[in-house]
């Protein structure tokens, strides 16, 4: 059953985006993807219900897999080679062939050697597989609709959304087999098809700045895959074993910690940590000693994105920034030793991914129909888009405000830092910069504008996942308990404390909390309707023109001292001028990369 249930989930979309590249007809792709969503969710619950398990493949089938994906790695660096000729970047061209040669290599020196136990679905496969498998399907059948609007604005005579969703649905097959695979060559080969995918995905309207940004991904990202297989060549010769759950389990864990160190880097690369977070800033347009250095890194990003996120006008780089500081934070707790960090950890891939899922989609709603992405166009986005300007609010709220589960990782994250001062210093400093921009953002979306007309329509393949998401992060924050129970207490147990004890999460929660999450929505719903009710109440019956220190010429106008007439609004306040994005870029990627500098250096002394 398992087995079947693998291949649904890796192997049919791969397959199926072969198919959708071939063939171009709308409605058989449209077909496809929905019914390629459709077998991703159930067969994602379906192999929760089985339970942790390891899936043995052996004799020819295990060999042929084996040659298979060697070959598809092979494929993919000479496939970024290629790029690197036709953009005329040295860099990716050695790059290339730096991930290459060792790749070859390698696998001659174990010659092919596999695993047999080739997947191995524990709890943290689990909690991604409901991300990967619920989320990404309801994005894909977003994009449906969203495509082809896209398309007509950019007025296109040839579509190109055949490539889009074949792009698509081999990303979400490659992150199955990446969060399931127990064969390290496997993962490697999975990590090096969701970089491919990135890259085809930003590169995707072959416009200039598409095309330079995907190029950046691309040699940042093969930095990062350089780094992993050399990392990988390190533990074979180390424990002589390509099996994961061998080598998580391998008892002198000095050893490993070059490779380890390079790993981390490979993941630093992926995960946009500074001063690798240049790649996905240009995807918008489309013992103990190294854990501390890790973390404190993580920690760097997390206030270093938040404050760059104060200074952005544009609702996708802000989008972008929050992203890569939230990555940040992930690493931190992480890298903390601690149960509670790592439990804070786990919820905050979950809340964080269908939050910000949820905001993705509604800034690109929101650019369709204004034609612009930039916050200060958004005036009364409330009365146009209502029900987008509602679950982008929405979800702008989930990732600041209590009782939902985001602040409660965060307030996790000082708690188990106060041993290490700079760490909790910069979780507060990034958090305090969080609550600005989201202030600002909502501030926003909420603002009123007397002339705005509706001009929302409503699509069931659009709006409709929308606000599946939005049900989904409610319950996921309101349901914290039920869910670390079922999926967080056993990872945790099973890999960090070596016992399967059910009854952990009960403790995670009361120590931290202090609350019944479902209660305390309770609570806040019934003081949310109070507030409507003594809104409606009290509010003004008409509509009062601003006195701006001049004459009122109506329709939200006034005259200057000079005669010169101009419109009422306001605008946020960025600090430009104070928090420069390019030279603090500058200036962050250089304390980044010392600090880098300094974890190998402490690794190697």
């Amino acid at each position: 059953m398992v087995s079947y249930l693998l291949l649904a989930m890796i192997l049919l979309p791969m397959l199926l985006a072969a198919v959708v590249l071939a063939v171009t007809d709308r409605r058989f792709r449209n077909v496809c993807v929905l019914m390629v969503s459709g077998i991703l969710m159930v067969s994602a619950l379906l192999i929760i219900k089985t339970g942790a398990a390891f899936v043995e493949i052996h004799g020819t089938l295990a060999e042929v897999l084996d040659y298979v994906i060697f070959a598809a790695d092979v494929a993919i660096s000479l496939i970024a080679l290629y790029f690197g000729f036709k953009f005329r970047s040295i860099v990716l061209a050695v790059l290339s062939i730096a991930q290459l040669i060792p790749l070859v290599l390698f696998h001659i020196q174990i010659n092919f050697a596999g695993v047999e136990k080739a997947f191995h679905i524990d709890h943290l496969s689990m909690i991604m597989l409901l991300l990967v498998n619920i989320i990404g399907p309801l994005i894909a059948v977003y994009a449906l609709h969203y495509m082809q609007e896209h398309e007509h604005h950019q007025h296109l005579t040839a579509s190109r959304q055949h490539y889009f969703f074949a792009t698509i649905l081999l990303f979400l097959g490659a992150m199955n087999g990446l969060v399931m695979a127990n064969n390290i060559n496997w993962i490697h080969f999975f990590w090096e098809v969701t970089t491919l995918c990135s890259f085809l995905l930003i590169g995707h309207d072959q416009t200039e700045a598409a095309l330079a940004n995907a190029k950046r991904a691309l040699i940042i990202n093969f930095f990062g895959g350089v780094a992993f297989i050399l990392g990988i060549m390190f533990i074979y010769s180390r424990v002589h074993t390509i099996a994961v759950h061998e080598i998580l389990t391998y008892s002198d864990v000095s050893v490993l910690l070059i490779p380890m160190a390079l790993l981390v880097l490979a993941g630093f690369t992926k995960s946009a940590q500074i001063p690798f977070q240049s790649w996905l800033l240009g995807a918008m347009v489309a013992p103990t000693p190294v854990a501390d250095m890790s973390a404190l890194i993580g920690a760097f990003t997390f206030a270093a994105a938040a404050l760059l996120a104060i200074s952005q006008t544009n609702a996708k780089r802000i989008l972008a920034y929050s992203t890569i500081s939230n990555l940040g934070l992930m690493i931190t707790l992480i890298c903390i030793l601690d149960i509670y960090a790592i439990y804070a950890a786990a919820l905050l891939i979950v809340l964080h991914g269908v939050s910000k899922a949820l905001l993705f989609l509604c800034v690109g709603t929101i650019e369709q129909a204004i034609g612009s992405r930039d916050l200060e166009d958004m005036d009364g986005i409330r009365q146009r888009l209502p029900l987008t300007a509602f679950l982008a609010t929405f979800g702008a709220i989930s990732m600041l405000l209590p009782p939902f589960g985001v602040l409660i990782t965060k307030w996790i994250g000082i708690e188990v830092t106060a041993s290490l001062p700079p760490v909790m210093f910069l979780i507060i400093l990034g958090s305090a910069c969080t609550v600005f921009f989201w202030a600002k953002f909502i501030g926003k979306l909420l603002s009123h504008n007397p002339e705005a007309e509706k001009i929302e329509t409503l699509f069931l393949t659009y709006q409709g996942p929308l606000a599946i998401i939005a049900v989904l992060a409610l319950i996921t924050s309101i349901f914290m308990i039920e869910f670390s129970n079922m999926f967080i207490a056993p990872f945790i147990s099973s890999a960090y404390l070596g016992s399967s004890d059910q009854t952990i999460p009960n403790v995670l929660i009361s120590d931290f909390a202090g609350f019944y999450p479902p209660a305390f929505f309770a609570v806040t719903a019934i003081a949310l309707l109070l507030v409507f009710i003594l809104y409606n109440w009290l509010k003004p019956k008409r509509y009062v023109q601003p006195f701006l220190s001049g004459e009122n010429s109506g329709h939200n106008q006034f005259y200057s001292l000079s005669d010169g007439k101009f419109n009422a609004g306001f605008r946020n306040y960025y600090f430009s001028s104070v928090l420069n994005e390019h030279k603090l870029t500058y200036l962050m990627n250089s304390i980044a990369s010392a600090l880098l500098i300094v974890l190998f250096g402490v690794i190697l002394r």
